[in-house]
């Protein structure tokens, strides 16, 4: 005799594809509290203000090394970007005799070259 057990209709599911240390980290974490991955991801997950946040959670901790790259790529991408609207806003009123894709080239590779600098100069800071 089988029991059909019903699913809550008003659940959904949500699917991520991680790199595997993330997933190793998420079954550890499941198994030292001896509950599913979801269970756990569930409960990792809260809801404020009709938006979802994460939770503190004890167990999964980020290396610091992780932090130090990403600041250093969000001060590179703002220092880009910054750097990429001068420039081609310097080009476009000092230079009119150049064409849009001139100007589109010499802005991006000057700025994603200072994206690199100031985001290695972060990084190092940061170490």
């Amino acid at each position: 005799m089988s029991i059909m057990v019903a699913k809550n209709l008003a659940t959904k599911v949500l699917s991520a594809r991680v790199t595997p240390d993330v997933y190793k980290a998420w079954n550890d974490l499941a198994k030292s509290q001896n509950i599913s991955v979801s269970e756990c991801l569930r409960d990792a997950v809260t809801v404020v203000d009709k938006k979802a946040i994460l939770k503190a959670q004890d167990g999964i901790t980020v290396p610091e090394e992780l932090n130090n790259v990403l600041g250093a790529i969000g001060g590179g991408s703002v220092a880009g970007i910054l750097i990429y609207k001068g420039i081609r806003a310097t080009l476009e009123k000092k230079y009119p005799g150049l064409s849009k894709i001139e100007i589109e080239t010499i802005s991006t590779l000057l700025a994603l070259s200072g994206a690199m600098l100031i985001g290695t100069g972060i990084y190092k800071a940061l170490k």
